[in-house]
C-alpha cells in the first residue's frame, strides 16, 4: 500500500514539473523500454492499458527482482533503482486479471533496458602532463599521477608512467 501512495506522490511532482505522462501510457502490448540506471523512487515507468472491459488488476511476472511492480490500474513502476551493466535487460511478462483472478489479456512480453546515464568521459584538470624520472630511482616505480573526475565526479587516480627494468618492459604500460 506504501508504494501506492508514493507513486501517486512521484505522479503529481511529474506533474508538477511538466514530464508528460501521457507518453507513458498505452496499450497492453510486447514491448522495449528504456529505464535510466540509477532513478529516484518510486518511478513511474509506463500505464498499460487493455482492451478488454473485464479488467480489475494487473499482473507482473519475470525478472523484477522485487524492484519492478505494476499496480492495479497498469503503471508499472520501479520500487528500487536499477543498475546499469552492458548485458542487463529485465524480461517480463504482463498480464491483465478479471475481477476473478482469470486472465482477461496477456500475457505480453516486455524488456526493461536499463540506459547507462553516467556514461561520460573522463576530465582532466591539465590539458598536458609532464615529469621526470630520477637518476638510480628503483624499477617500477610510478613517476606521475593524475586525478581525473567523471560526470557522476567519482574521482579516479590514474598512473599515468612507470619506470621499468629492461626485463619487466614487456609488462609495464
Amino acid at each position: 500500500m506504501r508504494g501506492a501512495h508514493l507513486l501517486h506522490l512521484t505522479l503529481l511532482v511529474s506533474i508538477a514539473h511538466g514530464i508528460g505522462l501521457e507518453d507513458k501510457k498505452g496499450p497492453l502490448e510486447n514491448k522495449v523500454l528504456d529505464v535510466p540506471e540509477a532513478t529516484p523512487v518510486p518511478y513511474p515507468i509506463y500505464q498499460f492499458t487493455s482492451a478488454s472491459e473485464d479488467v480489475s488488476s494487473y499482473h507482473v511476472s519475470g525478472e523484477t527482482e522485487e524492484k519492478i511492480s505494476i499496480s492495479s490500474d497498469g503503471w508499472l513502476f520501479l520500487e528500487h533503482p536499477l543498475e546499469w551493466s552492458p548485458e542487463k535487460k529485465h524480461h517480463l511478462e504482463i498480464e491483465a486479471h478479471s475481477a476473478d483472478g482469470e486472465v482477461v489479456d496477456g500475457p505480453y512480453s516486455l524488456v526493461l533496458q536499463v540506459v547507462d546515464v553516467n556514461n561520460n568521459p573522463p576530465v582532466f584538470s591539465e590539458s598536458q602532463y609532464s615529469g621526470s624520472i630520477r637518476e638510480h630511482s628503483p624499477a617500477v616505480s610510478y613517476t606521475l599521477y593524475v586525478k581525473r573526475f567523471q560526470g557522476s565526479m567519482s574521482e579516479r587516480r590514474l598512473s599515468i608512467g612507470r619506470r621499468c627494468s629492461r626485463e619487466q618492459c614487456d609488462t609495464c604500460v
